[in-house]
């Protein structure tokens, strides 16, 4: 009975075959592969990435998970591939960072540079202080800001770098500017800028004029603060930079004097805000109309 139904099923997606003595069903040779497809391989993850699986469900991170699991191979803590699990450590933290768990990236980060401390990766090592020192800057500890800053300049510098250069130093011109000494975040967002001139990159050279204006209002040269300003603005080529440059310019045009002009600055920055849906640059252009509203007395407004 058995021998006729190994005969009947010869031509099934699955088979009756004899193994050890006992009878059983197998799926068919020709289709195994199909089923292999759906085979899970389960490894032993990392501390680091166990924890980002409690990200928020509005960003997609399975796949650095899985990059980081491969990199990791079967002992989390000596990667089979540094780079490859630095650099899943190093866009994990940077998801961290968008759902402001700045404690987690700096974790991240700080993994990250230890296996990049063995490789010769001077770009992934300059990104890791970059964002080190930006992240530690919005957590209120100036200088270890400064101190990873100036790594990553260092590090942009030794390996001519340019684009993680400007980056840096537009983010060490940033806490020079939280702390008062504008001279200093001048300079460095002068220097910036020469070297996005040299990129081509008119990005990045918009940026650094609106942050150069920024600097020029606070040291209070308004006129070259709004030239500046306007530079930045006729280089600016998405919606989010034009809203900052804009509500930078309406700024400045308050200390001018200029309410009107600074009304429709403000409002233009909102409705650019809104177009590239940043809400914190939207949010900071109403306030900025309802303190114009404040100074012409109009309280309800």
């Amino acid at each position: 009975l058995l021998r006729d139904l190994q005969q009947q099923y010869e031509t099934h997606g699955v088979n009756l075959v004899k193994i050890s003595g006992k009878w059983q069903f197998r799926t068919a040779k020709d289709l195994s592969f199909l089923l292999q497809k759906e085979a899970v391989s389960e490894r032993k993850l990392s501390r680091a990435a166990i924890e980002t699986l409690a990200m928020p469900d509005t960003t997609n991170i399975q796949p650095l998970i899985q990059a980081l699991a491969l990199a990791n191979g079967s002992e989390p803590s000596e990667p089979v591939y540094p780079l490859g699990a630095a650099n899943a450590l190093i866009t994990i933290a940077y998801c961290y960072t968008l759902s402001f768990q700045y404690r987690d990236s700096i974790s991240l980060l700080k993994k990250a540079v230890q296996l990049l401390s063995t490789t010769d990766s001077a770009r992934l090592r300059c990104t890791a202080y970059l964002g080190l020192g930006s992240l530690y800057n919005l957590n209120g500890d100036t200088s270890t800001a400064i101190s990873y800053s100036q790594r990553s300049i260092f590090i942009a510098e030794q390996n001519d770098l340019k684009f993680e250069l400007v980056h840096s130093l537009i983010t060490y011109s940033g806490i020079l500017y939280n702390v008062g000494a504008y001279d200093d975040a001048e300079a460095a967002l002068i220097k910036a800028q020469r070297i996005a001139k040299e990129l081509n990159d008119q990005r990045l050279v918009s940026g650094c004029l609106n942050n150069l204006a920024n600097v020029y209002l606070v040291k209070g040269k308004i006129k070259q603060a709004e030239a500046t300003a306007r530079s930045s603005l006729a280089l600016s080529i998405c919606p989010a930079r034009t809203g900052y440059v804009l509500d930078t310019l309406g700024q400045i045009l308050i200390k001018k004097g200029d309410l009107l002009g600074a009304a429709e600055c403000f409002q233009q920055a909102i409705d650019n805000g809104e177009l590239a849906e940043n809400p914190s640059g939207v949010v900071e252009s109403y306030m900025h109309i309802a303190e114009l509203f404040i100074r012409s007395g109009n309280y309800a407004e």
